[in-house]
């Protein structure tokens, strides 16, 4: 394996670390040796950055030595390698607006480099303007400091949110409302002396679908509440997170043509205040309505799917073969999807719908999971 030659000794350390540990993950039990032939680096110098890896509580060496087959028989045996399992180096924070009285939920997960998630109790609060949105996110990262079983192996925050994120910057984040600065990562990042990095919902919940089955074909994830957010898997990428085409993830903010002749953004249609438009009902009453089959109600389902079809087209031209749609109410969800799949016929899209306990668990999971991969890029 040939590495990219850095600019500093210190950005060669750190590639060769990233290397040693993610070789770890997919190969445990892989020698010094072992490592060393496949990643191309000396004997000595895998020696010593594995000495630092155990040092911090990252790798440890397995109980016994052994000899693998095809490797010398004579001199010191090999010491089979692995990756600490319960080593949680990344946190994922995930805001949550309840629509409740400008209350804001922070849901908490870590992860480590064997793949394991484990959730954390949320904290909720109502926080007056930017500072007090930090210190709130601070109080659900330090309750997940208190859960990890080594804190100095933490090397990452993504903090998740309904909106986009570009150099560091909240561009838009119109559920946080006033709550919410520009330079919340910045700023939240001096607070917890951690590396933080700020991540669409949308993304977070694709990276969580990969998480599951990594290698399945190209997909969308549409995430419908409030507003809209989607992402897309395609090419190894996923279009609509900070790393790669954030604004792909803010689909709900396109304009399309209406009936009469004007403009309105997706969201508009789309999110759930749009499905509520001209019935005077809200969500739990909209759902209650298509449980009786009442014809109202069904006739807002129908009218809802049409701008759903739009964006559903959209995601097959883009090469899309499965869209994952999370929607908070399952009736209302349901009736939707067989509307949108009746003015669909014979389309090959496959539409799948989320996982049960999709909703802030599935969302905070993908955070934890981009936090372990910023922790292998820092470490």
């Amino acid at each position: 394996m040939n590495l990219t030659v850095a600019r500093s000794n210190r950005d060669v350390r750190r590639a060769n670390r990233v290397a040693i540990l993610r070789r770890l993950r997919a190969h445990a039990g892989s020698s010094r040796v072992a490592l060393a032939q496949a990643l191309g680096l000396s004997k000595a110098l895998v020696t010593q950055i594995v000495a630092d890896l155990i040092a911090e509580g990252w790798v440890r060496e397995r109980p016994g030595a052994s000899v693998r087959a095809g490797t010398r028989a004579a001199g010191r045996p090999q010491i089979g390698l692995d990756l600490v399992g319960d080593a949680r180096c990344g946190i994922g924070l995930l805001l949550v607006p309840t629509g409740t009285n400008h209350e804001v939920r922070v849901e908490a997960a870590l992860a480590g480099f064997d793949g394991r998630v484990d959730h954390l109790p949320g904290v909720s609060g109502h926080p007056r303007g930017n500072r007090g949105l930090i210190s709130l996110v601070a109080r659900a990262f330090e309750q997940g400091l208190e859960a990890v079983p080594a804190p100095s192996a933490l090397r990452a925050v993504t903090l998740g949110f309904p909106g986009v994120v570009v150099d560091r910057q909240i561009v838009l984040a119109p559920r946080l409302g006033y709550t919410v600065g520009s330079s919340l990562v910045d700023d939240l990042e001096r607070r917890l002396g951690v590396p933080v990095e700020g991540e669409n919902d949308a993304a977070l919940g694709a990276l969580s679908e990969l998480h599951d089955d990594p290698g399945r074909p190209p997909f969308a994830f549409l995430l419908i509440d409030a507003g809209v957010g989607a992402a897309i898997y395609r090419d190894g990428v996923v279009l609509g997170s900070r790393r790669a085409s954030p604004r792909v993830g803010e689909v709900g903010h396109v304009s399309i043509p209406t009936a009469d002749g004007g403009l309105r953004e997706l969201e508009a249609f789309l999110g759930v205040p749009g499905a509520c438009i001209g019935t005077g009902a809200d969500l739990a009453a909209l759902e209650a309505g298509v449980l009786a089959g009442r014809p109202e109600a069904m006739a807002v389902a129908a009218r809802y799917a049409t701008p759903l079809v739009t964006i559903l087209q959209m995601f097959s031209a883009w090469g899309c073969a499965q869209v994952v749609l999370q929607f908070p109410s399952d009736t209302l969800r349901d009736a939707i999807l067989r509307a949108a799949q009746a003015k669909m016929s014979g389309s090959r899209l496959t539409i799948s719908v989320g996982r049960p306990a999709f909703g802030p668990r599935c969302l905070v999971t993908g955070a934890a999971l981009d936090a372990v991969g910023d922790a292998g890029d820092a470490a």
